[in-house]
């Protein structure tokens, strides 16, 4: 059993489609399993907020599912998807007691048209799982 380290570097907004607000104030939502949830700092007023947030979870033994999402934080109205993006991730190096590998790949989603009311969310994390 290991740890799995999720490290939320930063992440890119198109303008928004729904609100028709020109302010974003982005936070990363990260959910591993449908268990746990975590949340970066938020970043006012950018398209191209910088985050160095590292989440851990622990006592990990198979593969996990990571769920992103990115929201606009508003004030009084609260979260709402900002507008649409891309979605990258990347592999990070696999350490175990007896193996060392590396799978450097990068995956990413292109921009997908947004629906009526909601647009998908983009974001960029990196994920490091160590045996």
């Amino acid at each position: 059993m290991g740890k799995l380290t999720i490290k939320v570097h930063k992440c890119e907004l198109y303008r928004p489609v729904s609100s028709g607000n020109w302010v974003v104030n982005p936070r990363v939502t990260v959910v591993v399993d449908g268990t746990y949830r975590f949340q970066t700092t938020l970043k006012k007023n950018t398209f191209q907020p910088q985050f160095s947030d590292s989440f851990v979870v622990g006592n990990t033994h198979r593969l996990a599912v990571i769920e992103l999402s990115v929201y606009d934080v508003q004030e009084p109205s609260g979260l709402v998807l900002p507008g649409i993006g891309v979605l990258t991730a990347k592999r990070g190096v696999v350490r175990g007691v007896n193996c060392t590998g590396i799978d450097e790949a990068n995956f990413s989603v292109p921009p997908q048209p947004a629906p009526p009311v909601v647009a998908a969310p983009p974001a960029v994390a990196a994920a490091h799982h160590r045996c």
